[in-house]
This record gives structure tokens, sequence and C-alpha cells, in this order.
């Protein structure tokens, strides 16, 4: 009867080890399926950021104010985006930053 029971402790053991492998690749799939914040945002303090959109178009990443940034969060803005490659687009209402994703 001892033998029985270590085949049924090795049984689970086995079972254990591969229900704990699927659960590792299941969650790497959920992860994968998770919008990914753009790796641009990733350059930026979570403040800067949040202040800010960003757009991708063709090979371009746009980024552009919420609102109104101030004199101190647009020179910080614009460090980092020419830091990065990037230039600044005066365009009034529609003024923006534009970096190319290659940089990113």
């Amino acid at each position: 009867m001892n033998g029985d029971v270590s085949v049924v402790v090795k049984a689970i053991a086995i079972l254990r080890n591969h229900l704990e492998l699927a659960e590792a690749e299941i969650s790497a799939l959920l992860k994968e399926q998770q919008p990914q914040p753009l790796k641009i945002e990733q350059h930026f303090p979570s403040e800067l950021a949040s202040l800010l959109n960003f757009t991708e178009k063709d090979d371009l990443i746009i980024i552009s104010p919420k609102n109104y940034l101030g004199h101190e969060n647009f020179a910080r803005i614009a460090s980092i985006v020419r830091d990065l490659g990037g230039s600044y687009v005066s365009a009034g209402k529609d003024s923006h930053f534009v970096v190319h994703r290659k940089a990113v």
C-alpha cells in the first residue's frame, strides 16, 4: 500500500509542475494582449506624460499637449524631445512635438 501512495504523490507532483508551467504561459499570453504604452512615454516622467497625448502617424510619434503646459513643463518636454532627436512644430493651437519612431 505504501507503494501506491508514493505513486499517487509523484503523480500529483508532476501535475502540479505542469499546472505551474501552464499558469506562467497563460500569464505571458495575457500580458501580450494588454495594450502596451508607446515606448516614448517611458522617456517622460509620469507627471509630464500625463500632460501629453501620444499619437503614432506613419513613422512619426506626435506629442501634443492636453492643455497649456507653462514655461517650465514646456522646457522640460522640449529637452526630452530634443534628446530623442525630435523637434517642436509651432502651429498655433495645433502646436506639437514630433519624434521619429525609429529614435524610440
